[in-house]
């Protein structure tokens, strides 16, 4: 919508007299800032968009558009480098632990798939949490790329639970995987992820110690019987 409106806010620029000042990124009505005026504010009230995203931006970030910068200049690359520093910084890992991020250019749905399709492995299972549109589009992705998969559906008004997660893939061994939707915006509900992440974990370091306990307990019988 942005750019719609910026195509016929310039074009209108053109057609006014040489006195328009050129230097205006947008000269019609209503103007929402200029390139010569960094610390410009929006001029009236902008509209509040509740779509899923969220969409609107401040006049930081719409300022901060208005520098071109090329893929190979090198403030471009220190940017998305800290940008991906950043993201496995919260993940609580980095490039020396073996991991990278990757950023995705497109649409959340576009960004969650490219994901789905590429972290399950063959022989993986992927359990879904859903509360929400983008919790059953996981599990569309997965039928799409014939991914083993279960659907714990909790309506939208429901909220996943660390619990569920826990009890889920303690009693099916062969969840290698589980997804959930942070922040499900199609119902405005913020998911525990966090608690989700941290009760799977335990589950998972529980199940990988079971066959060492196993072993040494059959290491000591034998040891008994000779």
């Amino acid at each position: 919508m942005l750019s719609k409106i910026a195509s016929r806010s310039l074009g209108a620029a053109v057609r006014t007299s040489s006195t328009t000042s050129t230097t205006r990124f947008l000269s019609s009505t209503p103007t929402l800032f200029t390139a010569t005026e960094p610390n410009s504010s929006v001029s009236g009230r902008e509209s509040a968009l509740f779509t899923p995203g969220p969409l609107t931006t401040s006049i930081g970030v719409k300022q901060a558009m208005q520098v071109d910068l090329g893929s190979r200049d090198s403030k471009f690359i220190d940017v998305i480098q800290s940008v991906r520093d950043e993201l496995l910084g919260m993940a609580r890992t980095s490039q020396a632990d073996g991991h990278e991020c990757v950023l995705m250019q497109g649409s959340g749905t576009f960004c969650v798939e490219s994901v789905i399709s590429s972290v399950i492995p063959a022989s993986g299972k992927l359990l879904v949490l859903s509360n929400g549109a983008y919790g059953e589009r996981i599990g569309q992705m997965c039928k799409i790329h014939k991914i083993d998969h279960e659907v714990i559906s909790y309506g939208e008004r429901g909220a996943p639970n660390a619990a569920d997660a826990a009890a889920a893939v303690l009693a099916d061994p062969s969840i290698t995987h589980v997804a959930c939707i942070h922040h499900e915006t199609t119902s405005g509900a913020l998911n525990p992820a966090q608690a989700i992440g941290a009760a799977i974990k335990e589950v998972s370091e529980r199940s990988e110690q079971q066959p060492k306990r196993a072993a040494k307990r059959s290491e000591a019988k034998r040891s008994k019987a000779s």
